[in-house]
């Protein structure tokens, strides 16, 4: 099954969703930027990011983890400001925009973005620059 993101297409791959659920039920980030972004597995509340141990990789530059099992978060690093577009899943399995953010971490530490099931955070730019 595919899932319409903004008249584009995201298909998953051959990789199964892990057990809490199955694509495109999934959390999913899509990195639309020119830079890398650092997702991770599994999020934590007591961590406000990751669990301890937790898979992470690295998103290229308009890589998206859907279908590829469940991301629940992704890292909005120190130094930069993120421009982020959220979507959640109508009832025809398509994802509409919902929420714009902006997270400027310039003159800051990491933080870390929860992504919920039904979700897709979309990064739209990344800067060092105060956005």
């Amino acid at each position: 099954m595919s899932a319409l993101v903004a008249g584009a297409i995201i298909a998953p791959s051959s990789a199964s969703a892990g057990p809490s659920c199955s694509y495109p039920l999934c959390s999913t980030t899509w990195n639309a930027s020119s830079y890398s972004a650092l997702v991770s597995h599994d999020w934590c509340d007591g961590n406000n990011g990751p669990c301890s141990g937790s898979q992470s990789k690295w998103l290229s530059p308009n890589e998206s983890t859907a279908g590829t099992g469940d991301w629940d978060t992704f890292r909005v690093d120190a130094g930069w400001c993120y421009k982020v577009t959220w979507y959640t899943l109508n009832q025809n399995l398509q994802y509409v925009p919902y929420w714009w953010s902006t997270y400027d971490q310039v003159g800051k530490g990491n933080l870390w973005k929860k992504v919920s099931n039904n979700e897709l955070a979309k990064i739209t730019s990344q800067s060092t620059s105060h956005c």
